[in-house]
């Protein structure tokens, strides 16, 4: 590919800023179709992301009983979350990276009989980071309920939440968790598709919104100077022990609510194993989500209060005290999971 972008249509050669060498990797391939339009771009893009879904899922070696196994690895991330890839036996494959594409997910099905409940910590990260950070206005807009990004981009493009497109709600996601982490505008126009001028806009608007989050950055700083120790709420620690840099900066920034997310999931899954009714399964944990079957049939008062009660608790933060609420959806597949809503 190399040869053929820099070589046969002389194209200006594109350079991986960490390794020093020449790459026709995504990004460089997006960056010059912006430059030089041309359809063999989004070709080679295309096959490329085919290749993977093939590669990766769908040709993902099966076990003897025609399941698709993983193997979690506790130590697998710096924040404590959980990482994981193919089985000890060498089958199956990083199940927690499957993309959120319908197709790929419908093939993931119950056993006879049974169907998926998804349980998913609400917008947990971003919640997490209101608290720590003392930031009362993004606070109340998580109290207020509903869809928090709808409304994020409504003050951040000053229009009525009615008139959100889909466009300006991911935007505003993106936002978020680019702005929270201390992601700067270079990186944040590269990952939404606009210039570093409009991305610089972007995040000054959102500190300007929520100040307390900047002078959140700035005590992490100060406190990753002094000490290179970070504690969350349930007391687990991380030591930094890096070269000094933004970079370290914005791991410090990642850790507490990364953190916390993933103790909150694990202590709610700890709790709940024991306590399954015959015939409920746990059979993934994805980070800020578990997966359950469980008989087709199952009243949802059951599966709501069950849930609930486990994955609902409320953590203290800065004196305060919160609860992430748990997002419940069921679906005979993966991919078709609707929102369960009890009265």
């Amino acid at each position: 590919m190399k040869e053929f972008l820099y070589g046969e249509l002389k194209l200006p050669q594109k350079v991986n800023r960490k390794t020093g060498t020449v790459t026709a990797n995504e990004d460089a391939l997006k960056e010059l179709s912006k430059k030089y339009p041309n359809p063999i771009f989004d070709l080679v893009l295309d096959i490329r992301k085919v290749n993977k879904l093939l590669s990766t899922y769908i040709r993902a070696p099966l076990d003897k009983d025609e399941r698709i196994r993983c193997s979690y690895v506790i130590t697998g991330t710096d924040t404590g979350r959980l990482s994981s890839r193919e089985s000890v036996y060498g089958s199956g494959t990083n199940l927690q990276n499957i993309p959120r594409d319908n197709l790929i997910r419908s093939i993931f099905i119950p056993d006879e009989g049974k169907e998926f409940v998804n349980a998913d910590l609400s917008q947990a990260e971003a919640r997490v980071v209101a608290y720590i950070a003392k930031d009362a206005r993004m606070q109340a807009l998580f109290e207020q309920g509903g869809d928090v990004h709808t409304r994020n981009a409504a003050t951040i493009f000053s229009k009525p939440s009615g008139k959100v497109t889909s466009e300006e709600r991911q935007l505003a996601k993106a936002l978020v968790h680019a702005a929270n982490y201390g992601v700067g505008p270079r990186t944040f126009a590269k990952h939404v598709g606009t210039s570093p001028a409009r991305a610089g806009e972007l995040l000054n608007q959102y500190f300007a919104f929520y100040p307390n989050i900047k002078r959140w950055h700035i005590e992490v700083e100060d406190t990753l100077r002094r000490t290179r120790l970070l504690e969350t709420p349930f007391g687990r620690k991380r030591h930094f022990i890096g070269r000094w840099g933004p970079d370290l900066v914005r791991k410090g920034l990642a850790f507490i609510p990364q953190a916390t997310v993933s103790d909150c999931l694990n202590l709610g899954i700890i709790n709940a194993w024991p306590n399954l009714p015959p015939d409920w399964n746990i059979v993934m944990q994805v980070h800020d989500s578990v997966l359950i079957q469980l008989p087709i049939g199952t009243p949802m008062e059951w599966v709501w209060k069950f849930i609930k009660h486990y994955f609902e608790f409320p953590i203290r933060l800065n004196g305060t005290s919160m609860t992430i609420p748990v997002d419940i959806k069921r679906g005979p597949n993966w991919a078709e999971l609707k929102e369960v809503e009890v009265k």
